[in-house]
């Protein structure tokens, strides 16, 4: 594929877009063989009376059985019709992550202020691991009440006055905000896998999927992104494109 682009369409091609011809998963398989057999060896050596502690064995054992059954889903991806949770997710993870990472900051900030304030007076915030816990047991609706009473105005009315605050912001903003703009992400990102027209995101995919360049005439189909033909003039066409620009650069 370099070497096409490289002589046919003097076109330099990265590793980023020769990445997507290799499968995600076989990047999971190994890790997961990597763990197992790890696990197996301490557990030998378990037997043995090598080493005495038996939990890293079975933390090894059952996160390598946890993306073995994984694996399981690749399989589907060859069935659009059962593929949806796939689809969704390799479309969502890249924004979901950066959502993710704005909103832990804003979690910690909160999480540290609630161990500074009520910690001395509240028994669910005395430690900052007890802050994150609770504040994260608040986010999915668990706990709430007890949470409010569990802190009286007689020990400290500045503190009783002040959690209040603290807890009907942070429940305003988390539940009511945070949460349905992660789930608009993913309903964003479920409605475009169901296009079948969606764009290929790159120059290899474009080469892939065009069907007069695989045999019969036939494109191959990615299933878990899009079911469109691509036309090789397009490769060509953005490759004289590109070239033109370069020699007007050049002059």
């Amino acid at each position: 594929m370099g070497q096409f682009y490289h002589h046919r369409l003097h076109l330099p091609l990265s590793w980023w877009e020769r990445r997507s011809l290799f499968s995600k998963w076989n990047y999971v398989n190994i890790f997961s063989d990597v763990i197992i057999t790890a696990g197996t060896v301490y557990k030998i050596l378990l037997e043995f009376d090598v080493v005495l502690d038996a939990s890293a064995a079975r933390i090894l054992l059952g996160t390598a059985l946890l993306f073995q059954s994984a694996v399981i889903l690749r399989y589907l991806n060859y069935f659009r019709q059962v593929n949806a949770l796939t689809r969704t997710l390799a479309l969502a993870f890249p924004e979901l992550v950066k959502f993710i990472l704005c909103g832990a900051v804003l979690f910690f900030a909160f999480s540290l202020c609630g161990w500074v304030v009520l910690g001395q007076f509240h028994p669910k915030f005395t430690t900052i691991n007890d802050s994150v816990e609770t504040l994260f047991s608040l986010l999915n609706g668990d706990d709430i009440y007890n949470t409010y009473i569990q802190l009286e105005p007689q020990v400290d009315l500045a503190a009783y006055i002040y959690s209040r605050a603290f807890l009907y912001i942070f429940l305003a903003l988390f539940i009511y905000g945070v949460l349905n703009l992660f789930t608009s992400l993913v309903i964003s990102a479920y409605e475009i896998s169901q296009n079948k027209d969606t764009a290929i995101g790159n120059e290899v995919r474009r080469f892939v999927f065009s069907g007069p360049l695989t045999p019969r005439g036939v494109a191959l189909r990615d299933i878990t992104s899009t079911s469109k033909y691509v036309d090789p003039a397009v490769i060509l066409n953005k490759a004289q494109r590109k070239r033109k620009n370069s020699s007007d650069d050049d002059e």
